[in-house]
């Protein structure tokens, strides 16, 4: 026990450390200077700045990612924080909250120097400015999937690994778990969803019911706390409806590979080979129980992976890690599963080494970023401190003009005179809608739309919804917010009913989402063409008020 408590004390240090120093890295120019992806950092800012002004998530605004999502951003940004930076400390300061429970089982679980990598991903992961994969940028994109790699990954590991002094599972092990799923439910359901069957099959087949106490206790503490913290005694009935709103999404059942790529493609099939070899090890060396809960785990794995965008499989860090655990349990000297667990070891961390380094190099990045090279996306406070590239908000409109349907690359002002020669394939209300998208800067297509609108008073000021993926332009002018709507638009009908004003975009950033708003919120209820600008129509459900 005490050497257990001094190798946790040693973790603390060093992962302060490391947080500091990363911390001063990222911190040093003082914003968020994004190189991809920068409609991410606005769709957080999106729900974090709704959840300051007073609206209650998955109530008042519809997403399938939970509370501690965004609450974290929100904080600082009720602190009064620019928006830039508090994306940042957001990370931070959900890396400390997880940072006891990536302690307590390093500690208790693994070897010291295989405990201390164990602790140090987890800080790298859960700060870095990459969401993995091998592109060497910088941005927030897909945070919360890393968030929860981490959660899982300390999940796992005290449902498979054995404790190092030999104990069995104590009330603390089922704190940290219950504290870990719990956290994991109010970010993103899918990785309790893949964790599910094994902590099932854990408790069936070694059932220690003071540490399943002890979880049970804290889950239902969570359960109980958080609608009194949002001040939603309906909030899991919400959540469980947006859940199922996005099970139900004709846009984005999967955000990348289909699953049988996932488990037998090229990038991953020999990761999937591994984890099997794994599984017939521990089952043939007697521990059968162990071998079924790590077949659960890797399944489930698998399935985030499949779940997650750029489908990084961040689990064969697990992987490598459950294999140099388990080659503790044999002699060394005379077993020959003890090279077999050091090699396919070293080979599941080779197969994750290259997406694992972008992430940890993803802060030296941002502190050596050359901000003359950066415009602020918005200098408004809704928006400041998050900063682009010039490049990056440049507009790429993609038209059907030919046969090789070729991107061309655009002045705005060209628009109108692509849109007359693009395919006419749907009219909405009696106008042409044509076969175009912006394939990049997405921000900047939300400004001049943003710009447009609030010139159209009192459109500007009723409840509208933009027939595209993203409602955020209210954060970038004075323009009332929507409110009853999904802030990133997967399908249904969520809030359609409350709308007043209909922006119809004439080149989407998404198509399907341009195509299925229009098809569910129906044309004959919006008969009334508003107002026509540069860049998009606007129509109302009812006789349109005189414009000034």
């Amino acid at each position: 026990m005490q050497d257990i408590r001094a190798r946790a004390l040693n973790y603390y240090l060093i992962a302060g450390l490391l947080l500091f120093s990363i911390g001063f890295l990222t911190f040093l120019n003082f914003g968020l200077f994004v190189t991809t992806h920068p409609v991410d950092a606005v769709h957080a800012l999106d729900a974090a700045w709704r959840m300051v002004e007073g609206e209650t998530i998955h109530r008042d605004f519809h997403t399938p990612l939970g509370w501690f999502a965004f609450s974290p951003i929100a904080l600082f940004l009720d602190f009064g924080m620019p928006a830039g930076l508090a994306l940042l400390a957001a990370q931070y300061l959900a890396a400390l909250i997880v940072l006891p429970l990536a302690v307590h089982t390093a500690a208790t679980r693994c070897s010291y120097i295989i405990g201390l990598g164990f602790v140090l991903i987890c800080m790298f992961w859960m700060t870095a400015l990459i969401y993995g994969g091998s592109f060497a940028g910088i941005s927030i994109s897909m945070y919360y999937n890393r968030w929860g790699w981490v959660l899982a990954l300390i999940v796992a590991t005290l449902l498979l690994f054995p404790r190092q002094d030999g104990q069995r599972t104590t009330v603390a092990d089922g704190i940290v778990v219950g504290c870990a799923v719990g956290v994991l439910v109010l970010l993103k359901a899918t990785f309790f969803v893949a964790l599910l069957p094994a902590m099932i099959a854990t408790v069936i087949a070694r059932p220690d019911w003071r540490a399943i106490g002890a979880a049970l206790l804290v889950g239902g503490a969570i359960i109980v706390a958080v609608p009194l913290i949002v001040g939603d005694l309906m909030f899991w009935v919400n959540y469980v409806n947006d859940l199922i709103l996005m099970m139900k999404s004709e846009l984005r059942v999967a955000p990348g590979n289909d699953l049988v790529s996932i488990l037998l493609g090229v990038p991953f099939m020999l990761g999937t080979l591994v984890a099997s070899t794994f599984v017939v090890l521990v089952w043939r060396a007697g521990l059968k129980a162990d071998a079924i809960v790590a077949g659960l785990l890797f399944a489930g794995f698998m399935f985030a992976t499949y779940q997650n965008w750029g489908n990084d499989p961040k689990w064969l860090i697990f992987l490598g890690i459950a294999f140099f655990t388990f080659a503790e349990l044999v002699d060394p000297e005379r077993d020959q599963r003890y090279r077999s667990f050091i090699g396919l070891g070293s080979f599941a961390l080779a197969l994750v080494a290259v997406s694992t380094l972008n992430v940890v190099q993803s802060s030296l990045r941002l502190g050596g970023v050359n901000t003359s090279e950066y415009a602020e996306l918005d200098d408004d406070h809704y928006l400041d401190g998050v900063y682009v590239r010039p490049t990056n908000a440049n507009i790429v409109w993609k038209t059907e003009l030919d046969a090789s349907n070729d991107p061309e690359l655009l002045e705005s002002d060209e628009i109108d005179e692509v849109l007359r020669d693009a395919f006419k394939t749907k009219t909405f209300s009696g106008v042409l809608m044509p076969h175009c998208a912006s394939t990049t800067g997405h921000t900047r297509v939300s400004a001049i739309l943003a710009e447009e609108i609030r010139d159209l008073e009192p459109l500007a000021q009723s409840n509208w919804l933009i027939a595209d993926a993203f409602n955020h332009l209210w954060l970038v002018e004075d323009i009332k917010r929507p409110t009853g709507i999904s802030i990133w638009y997967y399908g249904g009908e969520a809030g359609f009913d409350t709308v007043e004003t209909l922006i119809v975009p004439k080149c989407p950033s998404k198509p399907d989402a341009h195509a299925l708003v229009l098809d569910k919120i129906g044309e004959e209820n919006f008969p009334h063409l508003a107002a026509e600008t540069p860049h998009a129509w606007i129509f109302t459900r009812n006789t349109p008020p005189p414009l000034n």
